[in-house]
């Protein structure tokens, strides 16, 4: 018995131990703060800076606003740029507390994250230096840290596979000026710092210390869970369309029929952006009629232009639903009367990272990668291992509890 409470009482001064030297950096590890900090309105000509001359190119950045804060009350921002003939733009990886931005390309009427499956992270660590990093679940740590699956903040490294492929966007440091503005003027310069550590060794494994503001993100991430699964419990499932406005979103998925046995005439809601209005019997929402975009990405508003998406119970053993999360609309695929899978996500936002995650990356990263840093959970819930079932900030744990509150399942 002495032995077990050494341990708990061991374990919960770790955690407090963790999370108190988390903020012991004046450095903003929530990239919102530093982006809006650092690199302000960021308008004009950037250098992006590559390990080889050949990737080096000029780009001009736009700022464009998001229409929304993150947790902390910071303004959420995008920018914009053409890379040649693509349209990219540097997107926060989450509206919640991001930890990163990260590069998102347009190719026809979709958004897609990074190129030929290289996803490219950034973070601001001074004015005129955005500096290109990667966050990803790896195989161990450094030293102390080895029994630990480590999330490490890494330099990223060229591809040189890509470069004669037309358009193609490579990793790289972006440069306003001479880039060697406060409080750090290269990467090298902020690993050492924040004493971050990593070994390159094969293509498939890198070793690395654990970034520091992890569990700064973890703390933010809990308070939202809780506050989207009690605005949940508080308005129910129908409720939770009153905030949604009608409009123009971005449909972000595959293609969508709200039949589970469509007739090969029904028109299906395709990604792009589309137009919603609500039908409804009384003050309760029953339906969402959608009409695709043309073309000229304009709309008609005739009827025969739209599809009728019913909300849906969710209680159906095999189906489709419509739920909201946030200030998004997502179909979600039923089997069983449990949450089975993500159809597609409506979002007002273009370059909409989460809806792109959630749809195009199930099963890979939601939040930001899928598990919870394993130092982190054992050392705030008193665990000896890692456990997918015991993660409270685990997606699928989240969209399950969401789920089941909107059903009546459980509450």
């Amino acid at each position: 018995m002495f032995r077990l409470n050494f341990f708990l009482i061991l374990s919960l001064l770790l955690g407090i131990n963790y999370i108190a030297n988390s903020q012991n950096s004046s450095y903003h590890y929530n990239q919102a703060k530093a982006f809006n900090e650092y690199i302000g309105s960021g308008e004009g000509k950037w250098r992006l800076k590559s390990a080889s001359t050949y990737l080096e190119k000029d780009v001009t950045f736009t700022r464009v606003s998001l229409n929304k804060k993150d947790i902390q009350g910071n303004d959420l921002f995008r920018y914009d740029f053409m890379y040649g003939e693509t349209l990219c733009s540097l997107v926060p990886i989450n509206s919640i507390y991001p930890l990163a931005y990260v590069l998102i390309r347009k190719q026809d009427k979709e958004y897609y994250e990074g190129i030929n499956n290289n996803n490219y992270a950034y973070i601001a660590i001074g004015s005129g230096m955005i500096a290109s990093v990667k966050f990803s679940e790896l195989e161990s740590g450094i030293g102390s840290d080895d029994k630990y699956k480590r999330i490490a903040c890494l330099d990223e490294r060229i591809d040189v596979d890509l470069k004669d492929q037309k358009g193609y966007i490579q990793s790289g440091t972006f440069i306003k000026g001479k880039g060697s503005g406060k409080p750090y003027s290269s990467a090298q310069e902020f690993f050492e710092a924040e004493s971050l550590k990593y070994e390159l060794g094969t293509s498939t494994s890198n070793f690395g210390t654990e970034y520091k503001g992890l569990a700064d993100y973890y703390q933010n991430l809990t308070t939202y869970i809780k506050n989207q699964l009690n605005s949940a419990k508080e308005k129910g499932h129908n409720g939770a369309f009153d905030k949604i406005e009608e409009g123009e979103y971005y449909y972000y998925g595959k293609p969508f029929t709200c039949k589970e046995y469509p007739d090969e005439n029904d028109v299906q809601v395709l990604p792009g952006l589309v137009k919603i209005k609500f039908e409804r019997e009384g003050e309760k929402v029953i339906s969402m009629l959608i009409q695709n975009s043309f073309d000229d990405e304009k709309f008609y508003d005739k009827e025969k232009f739209y599809v009728r998406c019913p909300i849906n119970s969710l209680l159906t053993d095999n189906g489709k639903s419509l739920i909201v999360i946030d200030d998004k609309i997502v179909a979600v695929r039923t089997y069983g009367k449990s949450f089975n899978s993500f159809e597609g996500v409506f979002s007002k936002q273009p370059y909409d990272i989460e809806a792109i995650n959630w749809t195009l990356d199930f099963d890979k990263k939601f939040w930001l990668i899928q598990s919870t840093s394993e130092k982190y959970f054992c050392e705030t819930e008193l665990e000896t291992e890692y456990s997918v079932a015991k993660d409270e900030l685990h997606f699928n744990r989240f969209i399950q509890k969401l789920y089941n509150i909107y059903s009546g399942l459980k509450k």
